[in-house]
């Protein structure tokens, strides 16, 4: 358990914040009402750790992870025999001074992390293959480290850049 995990009730959280990996892929989907689909995303879920396992076994160092989530309303539907944890609700929009964080429709969510971004595809195209027919891709976004290891989100905007680079100081005559 990371500094940043929290025990709730016994019960551990996935490690999301322990090990960075160079790139990310995160995969949102929503179920498609269909008669598989309970089946199919029960079975990604029993198998998820093993598929983990398998991963990090081909490639040891290579610092693989990946967290799934789910959405308060995908709860209900695939787990009815299960009360919904207190803490699982629809996420509502947060707005702070530089950045918002919107609320997105959403059943199931990704987090795949890894060194070299080709084992993060592999994973991604895994669970596409897993649930074929029975999710509905929302949102695929990717991330990287760029070639000095610093992450790119707020370093500086594009048009900054280009203005520093060139020696431009954002004033006129400049």
């Amino acid at each position: 358990m990371n500094p940043y995990q929290h025990s709730f009730g016994g019960n551990i959280p996935q490690d999301v914040a322990g090990k960075q990996g160079e790139n990310v892929i995160f995969i949102v989907y929503t179920l498609k009402d269909s008669p598989e689909t309970l089946g199919k995303v029960k079975d990604v879920c029993a198998n998820f750790s093993a598929l983990i396992r398998s991963m990090r076994n081909r490639f040891p160092d290579m610092m693989f992870s990946c967290t799934m989530g789910f959405g308060a309303d995908a709860w209900n539907r695939l787990f009815p025999e299960q009360g919904k944890p207190k803490e699982l609700k629809t996420f509502e929009e947060i707005k702070g001074e530089k950045h918002t964080a919107v609320s997105t429709p959403g059943d199931l969510l990704f987090h795949i992390r890894a060194k070299q971004m080709g084992l993060c595809f592999e994973f991604a195209s895994i669970i596409d293959e897993k649930l074929q027919g029975v999710v509905e891709p929302v949102d695929e976004t990717h991330g990287f480290r760029y070639m000095d290891g610093k992450a790119i989100i707020g370093v500086l905007g594009g048009e900054d850049l280009q203005y520093r680079l060139c020696g431009w100081n954002g004033e006129s005559g400049g």
